[in-house]
């Protein structure tokens, strides 16, 4: 039992079916000015996106996770004009103008099958915790595993998935649904949350588990 959550969690992620109403898939960063070609995040993650097949599988899991019962988050970033630029990435995308907040850069890219009952929530940190409510939102839900796919692996989704592991979340971190500007940058970060995070999978696991018969886990 979670103390911060008052949920049953390490309970679900760990059994071979997943409870759909208590799963939340948490989406990072699929926006436009960084899923297409242009710009500084454009031009360092549109390539491998669609070359590794990440935004590919991103795509499809989706519509068959809400079919299943779980909740969809989308968590974009836009950056203020009064961003706090104290560390490097920040500075730059204050100072190139990159993913400000109002622009079309900034909305859910074209590609992403989008449904009136997910979450859309915006920060401006490395973490989709800071400043969104996330947890409140999750809480009134009652979801207790989060499955988190993104942008970069290294950066925001592993800054979201440690604040998660340490509020009290089942994490399961869709490796091949996230990216890095390199492929050795996002495998160095798997393999950090691999000894963090409660689990490491993938999106077509991910699915087969939703799916799988309650019935199943008694026989």
């Amino acid at each position: 039992m979670s103390a911060t959550l008052g949920l049953d969690t390490n309970q679900t992620a760990v059994a071979e079916r997943l409870e759909p109403s208590g799963v939340a898939i948490i989406g990072i960063h699929f926006q436009r000015g960084i899923v297409s070609p242009g710009g500084f995040f454009g031009d360092r993650f549109s390539e491998p996106l669609h070359a590794t097949g990440a935004l590919a599988r991103y795509v499809d899991l989706l519509p068959s996770a809400r079919t299943h019962g779980a909740t969809v988050v989308h968590v974009g970033i836009c950056n203020p004009r009064d961003t706090i630029t104290n560390n490097p990435l920040f500075k730059h995308a204050h100072e190139s103008g990159s993913l400000r907040c109002g622009t079309s850069d900034v909305e859910i890219a074209d590609e992403i099958p989008t449904d009136p009952a997910d979450l859309t929530l915006m920060h401006h940190r490395t973490s989709a915790f800071v400043d969104t409510n996330l947890v409140g939102h999750l809480q009134h839900r009652r979801i207790h595993t989060l499955a988190i796919a993104g942008i970069s692996t290294h950066v925001a989704v592993e800054g979201t998935a440690r604040e998660a592991v340490d509020i009290g979340y089942d994490v399961l971190l869709l490796e091949d649904c996230c990216v890095a500007p390199t492929a050795s940058v996002h495998a160095d970060a798997v393999e950090r949350m691999r000894m963090l995070v409660t689990e490491v999978t993938t999106a077509p696991a991910l699915l087969a588990r939703l799916a799988r018969p309650a019935q199943d886990e008694i026989t």
